[in-house]
């Protein structure tokens, strides 16, 4: 495949970004379960607020680049 350079950067970046992604995502809920286990839907509440956070994020992105 000839890609330029710069999609190349842009696909490094995008990888980077799931493997982030998928670390933290993790790690929250186990974090919040570890520290508030009197709440038994804590991990699946931390990440939920987490995902929509980043939802924020790449709309904010979104808006700024039109």
């Amino acid at each position: 495949m000839d890609a330029g350079e710069a999609k190349g950067e842009h696909g490094g970046i995008h990888e980077a970004a799931i493997g982030v992604g998928s670390c933290v995502g993790p790690a929250v809920g186990a974090a919040s379960l570890q520290f508030l286990p009197q709440y038994a839907n804590g991990g699946a509440i931390a990440v939920s607020v987490l995902l929509l956070c980043g939802l924020g994020g790449l709309l904010a992105i979104w808006k700024t680049a039109r």
